[in-house]
């Protein structure tokens, strides 16, 4: 019997949100082997990868969506759905979120923002505190695309 481990790792360093990095208008997504798609490639990593019908999402930093950490949940949570629908998913697609946060004591400032993009699903979600570098807050999800996709 054979055990596999995926190990999923966000550093919050030079991760930009995947709108930042989409390819141009009209461009095919990067491939590699036949069994994955790299979306959005660039410098050191893809901002999506889609394996079958699993999509990981690369950390999306609040760097661009103002000041507070609301704003930029917000426009983190918008790139999210942005990007799960440029490869055919939806917020109810998502399975597991991993929440990077600067002050740990912002989470109830978080939380509804979030829990807002999430009306019909509650995902699997992990937190912890890290510096961020300047944003404060990152997130990654992985989401689950239904068969025919």
């Amino acid at each position: 019997m054979r055990t596999f481990v995926l190990v999923v790792a966000a550093l919050g360093l030079g991760v930009a949100p995947v709108a930042a990095q989409a390819p141009a208008a009209g461009a095919a997504p990067a491939h590699g082997p036949d069994h994955l798609r790299f979306i959005g490639q660039g410098g050191t990593l893809s901002n999506a990868v889609v394996a079958g019908n699993t999509v990981y999402l690369s950390g999306v930093l609040g760097d661009r969506g103002g000041p507070t950490v609301e704003e930029q949940t917000h426009a983190i949570m918008q790139t999210i759905r942005n990007n799960l629908a440029e490869v055919g998913g939806t917020m109810d697609d998502v399975v597991k979120c991993l929440v990077m946060m600067a002050d740990l004591s912002e989470r109830p400032k978080i939380n509804p923002v979030y829990a807002s993009y999430f009306p019909n699903t509650k995902p699997a979600r992990s937190a912890i505190g890290v510096d961020l570098g300047g944003p404060l807050i990152e997130v990654e999800c992985i989401a689950i695309l239904p068969e025919n996709n």
